[in-house]
């Protein structure tokens, strides 16, 4: 099933608001931390969605949403999620490099949520939504080896994103009650486009 179907399957499934049809909740402690850092205006743009909780959220709040994702096909597909319909892909990039298409400073907010982790060179896709950005970029990722994959390429450090143009605060948070006691924790980070080019750390730590 590609991610179309899927985004299909949760727009005509029945569910009590705040729950997926499975009876999953549709988000964490990490969606709400996200959900709190998006600016309250403007287009948002999620770089690889998943199953789409953030865009259900979003989408329930009439927030134009945009999401890019790989699809089983490998293709960088682009998505709009606009009010509770998906359109059909507006752009099918063949080759990564072909994010150069999306135009600079066009999404008030773009998230990336545990996707950096999957991806070869991560500073630079960091870099690409920072192109794409208005206001800020929120990213989350596992510390370390937390909610260890075979998946995983990296395994972040905090002075893995000195590399970071902006200002950005950075912490360490737990998604659900569980990970306390397993010890499992994922960074949190939200870069400020409207900071000044100074690359400087401001670190809060739970």
């Amino acid at each position: 099933m590609n991610s179309m179907e899927i985004f299909k399957q949760i727009e005509k499934a029945p569910f009590e608001p705040g729950f997926m049809p499975s009876g999953e909740p549709v988000i964490d402690r990490r969606h709400k931390k996200v959900i709190d850092h998006v600016l309250p205006h403007g287009h948002i743009l999620e770089v690889g969605p998943g199953i789409g909780k953030l865009a259900v959220y979003f989408a329930s709040q009439g927030r134009p949403y945009s999401m890019v994702d790989i699809d089983r096909s490998k293709l960088l597909t682009y998505y709009e999620y606009i009010g509770n319909e998906i359109k059909t892909p507006s752009h099918v990039f063949k080759e990564p490099w072909e994010w150069s298409m999306l135009p600079d400073d066009v999404y008030t907010t773009v998230i990336a949520s545990e996707v950096i982790e999957h991806v070869s060179d991560y500073k630079w896709i960091v870099n690409e939504m920072l192109r794409v950005a208005i206001c800020n970029v929120i990213l989350t990722t596992p510390v370390g080896k937390s909610f260890f994959s075979p998946e995983h390429l990296h395994f972040f450090k905090e002075e893995d994103f000195d590399f970071i143009p902006y200002d950005y605060t950075i912490e360490k948070i737990y998604t659900k009650e569980s990970d306390i006691e397993n010890e499992q924790q994922c960074f949190f980070i939200e870069i400020s486009k409207r900071s000044s080019h100074n690359g400087s750390l401001r670190l809060r730590s739970r």
